[in-house]
């Protein structure tokens, strides 16, 4: 058998790389609807995927200005927004590697995973950034520059340095990127255990790994048993992504979404009321939660106040992520 007859060696050598997921959506459906972010102020924040690509690629040329190379770890101390994804995506499009803070550990093994990780950088919400001022003086040794994201155009005072604006410096570069063609086994994402025993340790994923995961998790998703008395799935997927990117990929839903050509919704932050008008207003049709998640939507009183129906889908923690 003549392998080149049946399996062309285009197919073969085809690097498994996470930039060729956001790159599928701008070709299909580059003025879709991709992304919407609602803040704490209520305020929402639309993007097609031609205009999130955009930005990726902006960020991209933010972090070669801020000289970060190929194997650096970039920190992002953010909610889910597009924002953080955009740095996820620049991030291992570039070569470095992604590395989503868990806020919600300790302040010493914050410091601890930042001071282990070497982060070259950190990226951080303005509502996070006092916690960054209770960590700097532990930091500053390790961290090289830090970047402030905030809905708002200006710098705070505070004592963290060197410290630079997001957008500002966003509208300064260019809208296109060339990607570069990495190994697949190069280190895409770096995250840390929860530290039970003894501190947290830090978890290394390559292009490869992440890609076939994604593949893989869409695949079962796609294929799961469907009961005659379940509704009917959408043909599009509007996703509301609750569960916080510094967990595991987010379960994965991030890389998944953008690869399906989803529309993402998030949120700054989860309560019953703001996931009740969002599942409404966005029509949401699928979404993952923990059981607290469920249990405080259960107790919510005034659910049926609103309309709901668009939600077929809510997925739990899956053993195979």
């Amino acid at each position: 058998m003549n392998p080149k007859i049946y399996y062309p060696e285009y197919s073969k050598n085809y690097p498994l790389l996470i930039t060729n997921f956001m790159k599928r959506p701008l070709s299909m459906y580059p003025d879709d609807l991709a992304l919407v972010y609602r803040n704490d102020d209520g305020r929402y924040f639309r993007f097609t995927w031609r205009e999130w690509y955009a930005r990726t690629c902006q960020h991209a040329h933010l972090l070669k200005a801020l000289g970060v190379k190929e194997g650096d770890r970039v920190g992002a101390m953010a909610l889910n927004h597009h924002r953080h994804l955009e740095n996820i995506f620049a991030t291992v499009g570039t070569g470095a590697i992604s590395h989503p803070i868990n806020i919600r550990l300790s302040l010493d093994h914050i410091g601890y995973v930042i001071t282990h990780a070497e982060d070259y950088v950190i990226f951080v919400d303005e509502i996070l950034l006092p916690l960054v001022e209770l960590l700097y003086d532990r930091i500053k040794p390790a961290v090289k520059q830090f970047v402030y994201m905030s809905d708002k155009p200006g710098l705070p005072k505070t004592k963290i340095e060197p410290l630079v604006e997001y957008e500002a410096l966003l509208k300064e570069q260019p809208t296109t990127f060339d990607w570069p063609e990495l190994n697949e086994d190069t280190h895409a994402t770096l995250y840390y255990t929860t530290g039970t025993t003894g501190l947290p340790k830090g978890a290394l994923y390559t292009h490869r790994q992440v890609y076939l995961q994604c593949i893989h998790s869409l695949e079962r998703m796609g294929n799961s048993v469907t009961l005659p008395d379940d509704p009917p799935r959408p043909n599009l997927t509007s996703f509301l992504t609750l569960i916080p990117f510094f967990h595991i990929h987010a379960w994965g839903t991030p890389f998944m979404m953008v690869h399906s050509a989803a529309k993402m919704v998030f949120s700054s932050k989860y309560t019953p009321d703001s996931f009740c008008e969002l599942i409404q207003n966005e029509k949401v049709n699928a979404t993952v939660m923990v059981p607290t998640m469920l249990a405080m939507l259960l107790e919510y009183p005034d659910l049926d106040q609103w309309d709901v129906s668009s939600l077929t889908s809510i997925a739990a923690p899956y053993p195979w992520v």
